[in-house]
C-alpha cells in the first residue's frame, strides 16, 4: 500500500488526528527508503507533530517550535506518556532522529521519565546506562513487538488451540512493551473491561460442544467477533486494524472453517409419516386428533419449520391447515392435527407439504402423500369406552386369558 501524500495527512488530521499519525510513520518510512537517506523530511515531521498535540488537546501555534514542545515539562503525565510512545515508533523507522545531541539529549530523557518504571525494567535498561546503550535496545523494540505479533497471529491455524492461542496473546498484549507502545494506538474497550475475555470464551465454548447446541455458540461467536472487527477497523490505526483487526480476522476465519467441516452446518432431511394409530372416520361428527410425525435425519438443523395441509378428502374438515413448528434438531416429533369427520369413510388421505430453511438460509419444501385408515367399524367402541377394561373374576380357562386368541 502506498504512502499518504501531504495532502491527505492534512486532511485526515482534524477528524481522526491518531490515524495521522501512522500516516506520518509511514510517509517517513517510504521517503527514507525512496531517497536512502535517513534524514527525516521536515514536512512530514510537522505533521507528525501537529496530530500528536490536536489527539493529545495540547495547543501549538502553526509550526514554529514544536520539537521543542514535544518535550515541554508543563505537559501532563499521560501526555508525556503518549509523546514517548510516538517517538518510540518514529526511532523505529528512523534512528538518526538523536544524531543531533540537542534531541538526543531530550528523547531520552523523556523516555528517562516516562519509561524507567516499567519498560526498562523489562529491557534490563538502567537509567545510568549509556545513551548509545540505550538507543541499540530501544530502536529496536517496536520492531520486536510488531514481528511477535505478526508471528503469533500468522501460526495460529487450529480453532482447537484457541486456548493456547489465548494465553501467548494475553502475555503479548498486556505486556509492559505493549502497555508503553501499542495500548495508546487501539481502542481502550477492546482491549479492557473483559472484551477479549468474552471472545475467548466463546470460542472455547463453541470447541467444546459437540451437539446441535454447537450451532447457537457458532453464531454467538460469531456475532462478537465480527462486532470487535469492525471495531477494530473503524479506529483505523495500524495496530488498531492489523493486531486487533488481525487477529479478529483470523478467529473468524477459522471459526467459519472448522463449523463448515462440522456435520450440523450441513442440510437437513425431513419427512413426516403417520403413526399406526387408527382413527373413527366411520363415526360422523367424531372429533379428534390426527398424528403425524415429522423428523429430521439431519446431518443438519432444520430452522423455521412450518407443515401446510395442502389437500385433504372431504369427509374430514380441520380447525387450522398451517402449523409452525420453529426448529427441529435431530429427532421426531408428533404433531397433532385436529379434525371432525363430516361423512363416514373407511379412510381418509391428506396431502401435505413440509418448508424449512438450512443453516445456509436456503429453503426447502417437500410434498408427502399419507393415507389413514378407521378403525374396525363392527366393534362398538362407544360402549367399550364405559366398560371396565380388566375383569375382577380369576381366570379359570386359557381362552380367557388376553393375547390368546384374537377377540378383535
Amino acid at each position: 500500500m502506498s504512502p499518504k501524500s501531504i495532502n491527505e495527512i492534512k486532511q485526515i488530521l482534524s477528524s481522526q488526528p491518531i490515524v495521522a499519525i501512522d500516516y506520518a510513520l509511514e510517509a517517513f518510512l517510504f521517503s527514507i527508503k525512496e531517497t536512502k537517506q535517513k534524514q527525516i523530511n521536515s514536512e512530514f515531521f510537522v505533521l507528525f507533530c501537529q496530530a500528536i498535540f490536536r489527539y493529545q488537546d495540547i495547543k501549538y501555534v502553526n509550526h514554529l517550535n514544536l520539537g521543542d514542545l514535544l518535550f515541554d515539562q508543563g505537559l501532563n503525565s499521560n501526555q508525556k506518556k503518549f509523546i514517548a510512545a510516538c517517538l518510540l515508533r518514529l526511532l523505529n523507522i528512523c534512528e538518526n532522529i538523536l544524531d543531533d545531541n540537542k534531541v538526543k539529549y531530550k528523547t531520552l530523557e523523556l523516555f528517562d521519565e516516562v519509561f524507567a518504571r516499567d519498560l526498562y525494567s523489562q529491557l534490563n535498561i538502567k537509567i545510568k546506562s549509556q545513551s548509545y546503550e540505550k538507543e541499540n535496545i530501544l530502536k529496536e523494540v517496536v520492531l520486536t513487538l510488531e514481528k511477535d505479533f505478526d508471528n503469533l497471529i500468522d501460526s495460529f491455524n487450529d480453532i482447537t488451540l484457541i486456548t493456547t492461542f489465548r494465553n501467548d496473546f494475553n502475555k503479548i498484549i498486556n505486556s509492559k512493551v505493549s502497555k508503553a507502545i501499542l495500548h495508546y494506538f487501539v481502542p481502550r474497550s477492546l482491549i479492557e473491561n473483559g472484551k477479549l475475555a468474552q471472545i475467548f470464551r466463546s470460542i472455547e465454548q463453541y470447541s467444546k460442544e459437540a451437539e446441535v447446541k454447537k450451532i447457537q455458540y457458532f453464531g454467538e461467536a460469531k456475532e462478537i467477533l465480527t462486532e470487535y472487527l469492525t471495531s477494530a477497523k473503524t479506529f483505523g490505526t495500524k495496530y488498531s486494524c492489523n493486531y486487533l483487526g488481525g487477529f479478529a480476522t483470523k478467529v473468524l476465519k477459522l471459526l467459519e472453517k472448522d463449523f463448515q467441516n462440522n456435520p450440523l452446518s450441513k442440510p437437513a432431511e425431513l419427512d413426516i409419516s403417520r403413526s399406526d394409530k387408527k382413527y373413527p372416520f366411520l363415526t360422523k361428527d367424531a372429533k379428534f386428533d390426527l398424528n403425524l410425525v415429522v423428523c429430521n435425519h439431519g446431518p443438519g438443523q432444520a430452522f423455521d419449520v412450518s407443515l401446510n395441509i395442502i389437500d385433504i378428502d372431504d369427509n374430514l374438515y380441520l380447525d387450522s391447515s398451517e402449523r409452525y413448528l420453529g426448529n427441529l434438531e435431530l429427532t421426531s416429533i408428533t404433531v397433532p392435527i385436529t379434525c371432525k369427520v363430516t361423512r363416514s369413510e373407511k379412510q381418509a388421505t391428506l396431502i401435505l407439504e413440509l418448508a424449512w430453511k438450512n443453516f445456509d438460509s436456503s429453503e426447502i419444501k417437500k410434498e408427502f402423500y399419507l393415507e389413514f385408515e378407521s378403525q374396525n367399524y363392527e366393534i362398538d367402541w362407544d360402549s367399550l369406552a364405559i366398560e371396565e377394561p380388566y375383569s375382577l373374576e380369576p381366570v379359570i380357562t386359557e381362552e380367557e386369558l388376553v393375547g390368546r386368541t384374537e377377540q378383535l
